[in-house]
């Protein structure tokens, strides 16, 4: 999935995204450096200088809003003012433009239309896979000797029983696991991978699992179901 979808999906729909920054360091030079460069790639309202937001709205909403140092949250209002839900985060990471009013009985509903699966997790990447209802392997790692003897043996247990199997790698996101993981034996052996060299995407992935995670942690518990991630996992719940 491209994040850069989620702006055209956000103009389609009634609602506008609006970041107020918030930073913990007193050192301006440094805020307005920092603020500068994510202001340059954001595709939505801005506060025009971190400085317009005042002390007294900074401490309410670390109150009210439950924001912490070196967090994002997602604070969904109506059009007067109130909260619809404290944190929509996940879903827009998960459902992006459809989440919308990202209310709790919204969410509801969207896990009743769609499963905890490949189609969730994956979003648009490798939907020729999906489409023609593959296996899927997702695995990852840094020793690169294991990664060779799991990719053999599973693409020969694929082939003697002809199981449609495609294997994914993912990455963590980190240039140092980046340069021992990936320089030889993911080429060497033709792996596909998340987006091959690209640390953004592979730390989308992480965070859109994470997202998944919790939202259907929060449905389960609304439906006084204890949430096991490994029942969530099993092929009954791919597409």
């Amino acid at each position: 999935m491209d994040i850069t979808s989620v702006p055209d999906e956000e103009a389609k729909a009634p609602f506008r995204i609006i970041w107020i920054p918030l930073y913990s360091s007193s050192d301006k030079a440094v805020v307005d450096q920092h603020f500068k460069a994510q202001k340059s790639y954001m595709e939505c309202y801005v506060t025009p200088y971190p400085s317009m937001v005042s002390n007294e709205a900074a401490e309410f909403i670390k109150a009210k809003w439950r924001f912490k140092n070196k967090s994002n949250i997602l604070v969904a209002l109506d059009p007067n003012g109130r909260v619809l839900n404290i944190n929509a985060m996940h879903m827009i990471w998960n459902w992006l433009a459809r989440a919308f009013p990202f209310t709790r009985s919204r969410e509801r509903a969207l896990w009743k239309e769609e499963s905890f699966g490949l189609r969730l997790l994956l979003h648009e990447m490798f939907s020729d896979w999906i489409r023609d209802k593959r296996y899927v392997f997702i695995y990852g790692g840094d020793n690169e000797e294991w990664i060779q003897q799991f990719t053999t043996s599973a693409r020969s247990v694929a082939a003697n029983w002809g199981i449609p199997l495609e294997l994914l790698f993912v990455e963590k996101p980190g240039k140092e696991y980046q340069k021992t993981a990936t320089s030889g034996v993911l080429t060497k052996m033709a792996i596909r991978q998340v987006v091959p060299n690209d640390g953004l995407h592979s730390w989308f992935f992480w965070s859109r699992l994470r997202s998944l995670l919790i939202s259907r942690i929060n449905h389960r518990r609304a439906q006084g179901i204890r949430f096991d991630f490994l029942n969530t996992l099993t092929p009954r719940s791919l597409p």
